[in-house]
């Protein structure tokens, strides 16, 4: 289709020309929900706006109460750990060093192995 110069967005001759919109009022700077202190640098739903130290704070204790409450993996057990050096397995990864490297009664207690996918490997040419 044919686009008349200086008409953006416009489909037809009976089509009123789109506009853009404006930001929510709501996408301005927050307060973190935690804190209240620092300025929001996420956004995990409405309402729900976090700093970067209280999401990690948040992220690491979701992480710890995951495997504690699934008590699916006890101590001393060894863990095959599937990193493919995506932003996710690299996360999984940092949880788990930390984890291991903690005082002794917060401690992560399993035995990690780690097993590298190569994500350009699985696809066929």
């Amino acid at each position: 289709m044919c686009e008349a110069a200086g008409q953006r967005g416009g489909g037809g001759p009976g089509e009123a020309p789109q506009r853009r919109r404006r930001a929510p009022a709501h996408s301005q700077a927050q307060p973190c929900v935690k804190c209240q202190q620092g300025s929001a640098a996420l956004l995990l739903r409405p309402g729900d706006a976090f700093c970067r130290g209280c999401f990690r704070e948040l992220f690491v204790h979701k992480f710890r109460a995951v495997l504690g409450k699934s008590r699916l993996i006890f101590p001393g057990e060894k863990v095959l750990l599937a990193l493919s050096g995506g932003p996710v397995s690299s996360a999984m990864l940092r949880q788990v060093q930390e984890g291991l490297s903690r005082e002794t009664a917060k401690r992560l207690r399993f035995v990690p192995g780690l097993l590298y996918v190569d994500a350009q490997a699985e696809k066929p040419p």
